[in-house]
């Protein structure tokens, strides 16, 4: 695996990490439609959050 692909795991873990920490619930990951990619999708308070 490519240095740049394992820096991009390491910041998702970091970041599923935080937001958790802060009470979100990871809904999905690496969410894929068409060409698109959303790496997180959380949720607090019945509102979701997508982070790409």
């Amino acid at each position: 695996m490519a240095k740049h692909n394992d820096i991009g795991q390491i910041g998702e873990l970091l970041a599923k990490g935080y937001l958790k920490n802060k009470g979100y619930r990871i809904m999905a990951e690496n969410y894929r439609f068409e060409k698109a990619e959303v790496d997180i999708i959380a949720e607090i308070n019945l509102v979701l959050y997508l982070l790409k």
